[in-house]
């Protein structure tokens, strides 16, 4: 089949092809489709967003797909289009669904989203900042978002206290970038009466004339638009873009097909590949040119098309006593239960060398530590998943939480983990608990389940949040990068507390924030630096000398202070380091405190 395929591309007249310019290139998208709202159904985003998704990968683009996303979906899917992009990357996004514009800022609505005050907004939508920043903080060499979302909106007229205006706010784009809106600011965009919105419709038809550059596009977008609706509908771009950039680069096959080399023989391959678009075809590919110039793309292309298949078809017989794969997931024992993952067992360095910036005395000394495989929480525990434990077991697990009161750092008797003084999300982490609530929960949930839940020991810890790396953060020595990767104290934090050190960066956020809006580490862990300080089991010592050298927790020295870990939404860099360790009495509650379990396996 592949190749009756490869010999009809051959034949062909006019085929689009990855030549040698776009080889190089590297294609991400992300396009999202959401008309399933309960209250405000749309007729059609899904149909946008599939022909749009269809459209890139024709024009080579890696496209991650989502269709009625909720929130949770669409952090999750933002977060692995971040993951993709690198200073190669042509990055695009397409929404296609509601959109609302508060206080000067542009929010995607989730099918979930249940939107009564303005504040809701924060913590329910998506804000299209957020999406910005993953292509500026990638580096990537030229972004596109594009923003079908300008319909008549009727949550506008349900928030409570809200100073809206219909359709989207103008953002400035930054150096490299295009932002595209299916009307000017501030106007209202036609969902369509047919199976596309106008603007869509009008943006694939563009998109299928070869040679174009970006501008020229969405030029003809503008003038197809405002003719088709009488001049009502304006489309609108601000740009930045510093060089050409086009979508549908296509060459006349015929000509050269007989003095085609290596390289152009592969592109027709990658091509051909790419119009099947299928596990066995991409296969195909790899195996013919498995150092190819589009390997990386196939592999990835690959690993898409599996994940979109039912679970059960993935999930082969499991051979005696597996071993776990980094970032590998790990049964959940309950619907409340944490989503766990297998850590593999292995040998690392733990604590900080002596010119580790922000290192602290009490990390060292370095020293050889081998920890056994087990499962570790892949987000920190939830408010819901806290709240699950407090209902079923009767625990109180309440009590004076210390946290901001104004810029002092206080105790308070009117905060505690259901009210810690700003608003959370039930995917927020759980905060305002001590060592004591921490380890009531742990059991509670091995009585629930039967298997062995515990806090990990603080060796435990730095291996797994190192996930065999050896610079100071996950991600390389630079804390600047750290909105990427964690909820640190940054630029954002810095505009409610002007006096604070804080991380050169911005993700937008103030307080936590939902699990899994920050890129993973290799073992596929979130939030292991950043959003809260999390609970160790192991008693306070000053250094690392006599500690246990296999993986195990240290019982010894000051056990009335246990070992916290990985820094939170308010700390600086020197904080949020792998090695950083600091210290609370067990019955200390604070509002950047939580914890993630692990499991015996």
């Amino acid at each position: 089949m592949l190749r009756r395929r490869f010999g009809a591309a051959l034949a062909a007249a006019c085929v689009l092809l990855a030549l040698p310019a776009l080889a190089q290139e590297k294609r991400v998208a992300l396009v999202i489709g959401n008309a399933a709202y309960k209250e405000a159904p749309l007729r059609n985003p899904v149909n946008d967003a599939r022909a749009m998704a269809a459209a890139l990968r024709k024009l080579g683009f890696d496209v991650i797909a989502r269709e009625n996303a909720t929130r949770d979906q669409l952090g999750r899917a933002i977060v692995e289009f971040g993951g993709r992009l690198d200073a190669s990357s042509a990055a695009l996004v397409f929404y296609a669904g509601h959109g609302i514009q508060s206080r000067g800022r542009n929010y995607l609505i989730p099918v979930d989203a249940a939107l009564n005050a303005e504040s809701d907004l924060r913590y329910q939508a998506v804000d299209v900042t957020g999406l910005l920043e993953e292509i500026e903080q990638a580096q990537s060499r030229v972004g596109f978002v594009i923003l079908d979302a300008c319909r008549n909106n009727p949550f506008e007229r349900r928030l409570r206290g809200a100073a809206q205006a219909s359709g989207l706010a103008a953002i400035d784009a930054a150096r490299g970038l295009m932002i595209a809106y299916a009307t000017s600011p501030g106007s209202v965009a036609a969902d369509g009466d047919g199976s596309n919105g106008v603007y869509t419709a009008a943006l694939l038809k563009a998109l299928a004339q070869p040679g174009l550059k970006a501008e020229e596009v969405f030029k003809r977008v503008r003038i197809e638009v405002t003719g088709a609706t009488a001049n009502r509908q304006t489309p609108w771009e601000s740009s930045s873009l510093t060089g050409d950039f086009v979508f549908n680069v296509t060459v006349n096959v015929a000509p050269v097909v007989a003095a085609a080399g290596t390289a152009d023989r592969e592109a027709l391959f990658w091509q051909s590949a790419q119009a099947g678009n299928r596990t066995e075809e991409y296969e195909a590919y790899l195996k013919q040119y498995p150092q190819g110039a589009f390997a990386a793309l196939a592999q990835s292309r690959i690993a898409a098309l599996k994940a979109q298949l039912p679970q059960q078809a993935m999930v082969a017989p499991a051979p005696a006593a597996p071993a776990p794969r980094p970032g590998g997931a790990a049964p959940r024992d309950c619907a409340e239960c944490p989503e766990m993952v297998a850590i593999p067992g292995g040998t690392f360095t733990m604590g900080s060398p002596q010119g580790e910036a922000g290192r602290d005395d009490d990390e060292g000394p370095l020293h050889s530590v081998s920890v056994g495989s087990f499962s570790l929480g892949k987000y920190e525990v939830t408010r819901d998943q806290f709240a699950a434990f407090v209902r079923d077991s009767g625990d109180a697990a309440g009590g004076d939480c210390h946290g901001h009161i104004g810029v002092k750092w206080e105790k308070s008797a009117g905060r505690d983990w259901r009210s810690p003084g700003f608003a959370q999300s039930g995917r927020d982490p759980v905060v305002c608990v001590s060592w004591d609530d921490a380890k009531a929960y742990v059991a509670w949930l091995s009585r629930k389940t039967g298997t062995t839940y515990r806090l990990p020991s603080e060796a435990e810890w730095e291996y797994a949040a190192r996930a065999r790396s050896a610079t100071a953060r996950f991600w390389g020595e630079d804390a600047r990068n750290a909105c990427r990767y964690g909820n640190v104290a940054d630029r954002t934090v810095k505009r409610t507390y002007p006096g604070w050190t804080v991380h050169e960066c911005d993700d937008g956020q103030t307080y936590t924030a939902p699990a899994g809006r920050y890129h993973a580490n290799a073992f596929g862990l979130h939030d292991v630096l950043g959003n809260v300080w999390e609970w160790a089991e192991d008693c306070w010592n000053d250094s690392h000398d006599g500690s246990p050298r296999d993986g195990g927790a240290r019982l010894s020295g000051d056990c009335g202070s246990r070992v916290i870990r990985g820094g939170s939404w308010l700390n600086m860099p020197r904080l949020v380091r792998s090695a950083d360790r600091f210290k609370f009495d067990t019955a200390y509650r604070g509002t950047n405190l939580g914890f993630r379990v692990a499991r015996t396996d």
